[in-house]
């Protein structure tokens, strides 16, 4: 079995955070199996807002973790 597509976003990310899930429901239209992991990193440009939001959406299928703090991108893909 192919494992689920990976994209990653690093900076102010509301935008692309609403772009790439778009992009993961058109990927599972077309038979792709998809997981999401979103780790903010303290953020002040409404991710958390947007991801709490579309959460019951996307079900376990969307996995999040907030920080309490910024880690810098290399640390989150780290976590990730």
């Amino acid at each position: 079995m192919t494992p689920p597509p990976r994209r990653s976003i690093a900076g102010r990310a509301a935008r692309a955070i609403r772009s790439a899930l778009d992009a993961v429901e058109w990927l599972e239209e077309e038979g792709f199996p998809a997981e999401i992991l979103v780790i903010d990193d303290a953020s002040r440009d409404g991710s958390q807002k947007l991801l709490r939001t579309v959460q019951d959406t996307y079900g376990e299928r969307l996995k999040t973790l907030f920080l309490e703090r910024n880690l810098g991108s290399a640390r989150l893909r780290n976590l990730a």
